[in-house]
C-alpha cells in the first residue's frame, strides 16, 4: 500500500487522514503477480534500469512491472494496478513516480510525487498529493524536474517538497542534463530548453521527436514515433544511431539503453546502433 512519509511537516494532514482511514480492504495489493504478458501492461509511461541489480522495470497504466525476459512476461509489483506516470529510477531500489492509485486503495485521484525504496512494492507520498499529476519526470543529483499536466507547467524541487515553476506550456517528455539544463519535447515533437521562465526553441532533428533522454555524459538521445533513434552532443548536429519498431512509448539511457515500442521492450548495449528484444507481446500485432 502507499505509505505516508513523516519527514516533512507539510505531510502532517496526510498522516492524520491515514490514521483515521482504518485498515485497507482485505483484497488490497500485497503479493506480486507473475506471468503478466506485455499486452496486459496497459499503456507504458516509463522504463528504467534498477541500479541495485540491473533489472528492467516498466511503469504502465496497469502497474509497475519487473521484466522476466526468460519467461517473456512481467511481474506486477505487489499486484498493484496503479497507473504509474512520471516514472524514473533515482537510486538502487529507489523509484520516483506519480499517476493515479489502485482503486482498492483509499487515496486521492492524483498521487502527486511518490517514492518507492523497495523496487516498486510500496510507495510513499512525498508531496503534492491530490494536487498534481506529473506525467513526465527526470532527475540529476538532488534535482527533480517534472511536468504537471494539471497546471500545464514544468516544476522543479531539490528537497521533494518545495517546488518552483521552471516554464509553462504543454510537454510530452523532458530530460535533465548533468548540468541541470532541462530539455523538453512539446506536443508537436519540437525540442526546447528552459531559460528565464520560458521555453527557447532548440535545434532538433528534421523529424518530429517522440521522447528524449540524456546519457550520464550529456549526450542527447531522442526517439521518433516511427522508431528512429538519434543522438546529439547538444551542438545541434544530429546523427542516426539505429532504430526500433514504431509506436515508441518510452526511452531511458541512464544505464543501458532501453526503448518501449508498441509491441515490445528493446535494449541496446552499443549506443543505439543495434537493438535486441527483452520482452515482446505474446499476441501477434498486439501491444498495451
Amino acid at each position: 500500500m502507499l505509505r505516508t512519509t513523516s519527514r516533512s511537516a507539510v505531510l502532517i494532514p496526510l498522516l492524520l487522514l491515514v490514521a483515521c482511514a482504518g485498515s485497507p480492504p482485505a483484497d488490497a495489493p500485497g503479493a506480486d503477480v507473475t506471468g503478466v504478458p506485455f499486452e496486459d501492461f496497459g499503456h507504458v509511461h516509463g522504463v528504467a534500469t534498477n541500479p541495485a541489480d540491473g533489472s528492467v522495470y516498466v511503469a504502465a497504466h496497469a502497474g509497475v512491472y519487473r521484466l522476466d525476459p526468460t519467461a517473456n512476461t512481467g511481474i506486477r509489483m505487489a499486484g498493484r494496478v496503479q497507473d504509474t506516470m512520471g516514472f524514473t529510477a533515482a537510486g538502487p531500489d529507489t523509484f520516483l513516480g506519480s499517476g493515479h492509485p489502485d482503486l482498492r486503495e483509499d487515496l486521492p485521484p492524483n498521487l502527486g510525487l511518490i517514492r518507492s525504496t523497495d523496487a516498486g512494492r510500496t510507495w510513499d507520498a512525498v508531496s503534492l498529493s491530490g494536487e498534481a499529476d506529473l506525467h513526465a519526470m527526470d532527475t540529476a543529483d538532488d534535482l527533480i524536474m517534472a511536468y504537471d499536466a494539471l497546471s500545464g507547467r514544468v516544476i522543479s524541487t531539490t528537497d521533494g517538497t518545495t517546488w518552483e515553476t521552471v516554464a509553462a506550456g504543454e510537454v510530452r517528455d523532458l530530460a535533465v542534463a548533468p548540468d541541470g539544463t532541462v530539455w523538453s519535447v512539446d506536443a508537436a515533437g519540437a525540442l526546447a530548453t528552459a531559460s528565464g521562465g520560458a521555453w527557447v526553441a532548440a535545434d532538433g532533428p528534421s523529424e518530429a521527436v517522440g521522447f528524449i533522454d540524456i546519457t550520464p555524459d550529456g549526450t542527447l538521445v531522442v526517439a521518433t514515433p516511427g522508431g528512429e533513434v538519434l543522438t546529439s552532443s547538444t551542438d545541434g548536429v544530429w546523427q542516426a544511431a539505429g532504430s526500433v519498431p514504431p509506436g515508441i512509448q518510452a526511452v531511458d539511457v541512464a544505464d543501458r539503453w532501453l526503448a518501449v515500442s508498441a509491441t515490445a521492450v528493446h535494449e541496446s548495449t552499443d549506443g543505439g546502433s543495434t537493438w535486441t528484444t527483452l520482452l515482446t507481446s505474446s499476441a501477434p500485432g498486439e501491444g498495451p
